[in-house]
């Protein structure tokens, strides 16, 4: 499923996680660095990424003033539109995925993803939500 959204948005898998990122983190960005460290990949396939990133006109490249070899990398206004389009083809697949679930079921497949892959046992809970008017 999501290679299929990292195509769809024009992206390779890595391109898609790194914009991800980038969004999660702000407009203020990421250090490129750490960039490396979040994707799990070499400095050097992280430069070529962040390259190729800048060429499609999806993230901006930065100095840091107090270190002039360290960079920052932000998502540009395009960047910010590709990360809205991931955000809503999430959503549209979510409610596709869980379609016909009862809502406890759900709820306990969130609390589950929750404590097993996020590491937040009881740290946070899931609350129904009024359920969305139907579309049309």
């Amino acid at each position: 499923m999501l290679d299929a959204a990292a195509s769809e948005a024009g992206l390779t898998p890595l391109g898609y996680h790194a914009v991800l990122v980038l969004g999660g983190a702000g407009v203020a960005g990421v250090p490129e660095h750490e960039l490396v460290e979040q994707l799990a990949s070499s400095r050097a396939h992280i430069s070529v990424l962040s390259r190729s990133l800048l060429e499609a006109g999806l993230v901006r490249r930065s100095q840091l003033p107090e270190d002039r070899r360290r960079i920052m990398l932000s998502l540009t206004e395009e960047g910010w539109k590709v990360v809205a389009e991931i955000a809503k083809r999430h959503r549209e697949r979510m409610r596709e995925l869980v379609q016909g679930w009862e809502p406890s079921a759900f709820e306990q497949v969130l609390e589950r993803i929750m404590q097993v892959y996020l590491g937040l046992e009881g740290r946070v809970r899931v609350e129904r939500l009024e359920p969305a008017p139907p579309p049309g």
